[in-house]
């Protein structure tokens, strides 16, 4: 499994979101993707990260939840205005904070691999990592490519600290 340890600053993100239950999310998602490239108004500001708020219950409370807010966006940096509170209709802003973060490489068709690797993230990583989860916001970085290549690149970061 390739991944990498970086310490990144905080992050101001750009995201149209929306909550979703965690059993159902697996089919959900891939059609808020869909939806969003489809949509007129949401498909001019790039879409190339997933976020997740793990655990952020939709009353704002961070807490563990079966509901987690899934946004699809940018950084904020990428739209004029969006840093000073001039956002698109239907966008929000998400501020991360300052964090060590866990890369890991995926690679072949984007749903496929993204899948792929969380599965194996849960399974064989964070067992016996140096590492542990913060529940806080994971990010899917979906890179510039062909996401139905078999050997399309992309990332899942991890918020982690030490053990």
């Amino acid at each position: 499994m390739e991944f990498k340890i970086e310490k990144w600053d905080a992050l101001d993100l750009l995201v149209h979101a929306k909550n979703f239950h965690a059993e159902s999310s697996d089919n959900e998602i891939p059609a808020f993707w869909g939806e969003y490239f489809s949509n007129e108004s949401t498909k001019k500001i790039p879409g190339y990260l997933g976020v997740c708020a793990q655990g952020s219950a939709p009353n704002g409370q961070a807490t563990p939840s079966d509901v987690f807010k899934y946004g699809i966006g940018c950084r904020a940096s990428d739209v004029e205005g969006a840093l000073n509170g001039k956002l698109p209709e239907g966008f929000e802003l998400l501020h991360i904070p300052e964090y060590t973060w866990a890369i890991f490489k995926c690679v072949g068709p984007a749903g496929e691999a993204i899948s792929d690797m969380w599965d194996r993230n849960y399974k064989e990583w964070l067992p016996t990592a140096d590492y542990e989860r913060i529940l806080d916001y994971d990010i899917e970085n979906y890179l510039p490519g062909d996401t139905d290549s078999p050997s399309y690149v992309c990332e899942i970061c991890l918020p982690v600290r030490k053990k």
